[in-house]
Parts: structure tokens; C-alpha cells; sequence
């Protein structure tokens, strides 16, 4: 129906306000749709007239409070602060010690002979097979 909110806030006509009313009589899905209107308009008129409880507030205070106070305190135990500090100084000592590992092993060799360096531009094809060595 077209003129629904015309007809429900009394703004219609006389003469159309009773073909509306016919209409609304004869026809059953407008007819309807003019209670569903009428029931949310009761709705609307109901909250508005609600009053809001006084004690609403303080009965959600009293509940956010006891969930605070039923929660576990957590102290500081020597654990939880320790644990941190121990990881932090376990991971720097692995650290410290794959660095002097690393040095050492690349400075091991210092004191020893190194290869001669006709050893490095020596022609490999030309050196006798270990196969030739073998049958001999």
C-alpha cells in the first residue's frame, strides 16, 4: 500500500482515508501490512515509555568487581622473573661460543706449513694415473 504512513499518521483526506479503509477491508496482504505497521508502531510507543532501571549500573559494577576479585593475582615468583634471564644468557653464550669456535677453527692452521704454490698450477692431466701406480 502507497499511502500507508499517510493513512497511519491521519494526514489523509476523508474522502480517501475511506477508499483506504475499504481497500484495507477487501484486500488481505494490504490489510496485513497495516497490522504489521500497527504492531511496530506499538513497540516503538512501548520502549519509549520504558523506564530504565536504577540499579542497572551499580548491579554490573558489583559484577565487573567480583570477576576482577576472582581472578588468580599473579606474584612475582623467582621463576617467572629468572626464566627470561636465563633464556637471554643461554642464547648469548651459544652465540659467544659458535663465534670463538668459528675463530679457531679458521686460525688453526697458522703455525703449518702451507702448499707450495707450484702444487696449485700444476697441470692435473698430466700427473700418472693411481691406476698405472697400482700394476706396478
Amino acid at each position: 500500500m502507497e499511502k500507508m504512513e499517510e493513512y497511519l499518521e491521519g494526514k489523509m483526506p476523508p474522502d480517501t482515508k475511506t477508499q483506504v479503509e475499504t481497500h484495507l477491508r477487501e484486500c488481505e496482504q494490504c490489510n496485513n501490512l497495516y497490522m504489521e505497521f500497527l504492531s511496530a508502531e506499538e513497540v516503538i510507543r512501548e520502549e519509549k515509555e520504558l523506564l530504565p532501571d536504577p540499579f542497572l549500573t551499580s548491579r554490573i559494577m558489583a559484577e565487573v568487581e567480583s570477576t576482577i576479585m576472582k581472578e588468580p593475582h599473579r606474584s612475582l615468583s623467582p621463576v617467572r622473573i629468572l626464566k627470561p634471564l636465563v633464556i637471554t644468557i643461554s642464547a648469548a653464550a651459544a652465540i659467544f661460543a659458535g663465534i670463538v669456535l668459528g675463530y679457531s677453527l679458521t686460525h688453526f692452521n697458522n703455525g703449518a706449513e702451507k702448499a707450495p704454490s707450484e702444487l696449485a698450477l700444476s697441470n692435473d692431466a698430466v700427473i700418472e694415473s693411481v691406476n698405472f701406480l697400482a700394476n706396478e
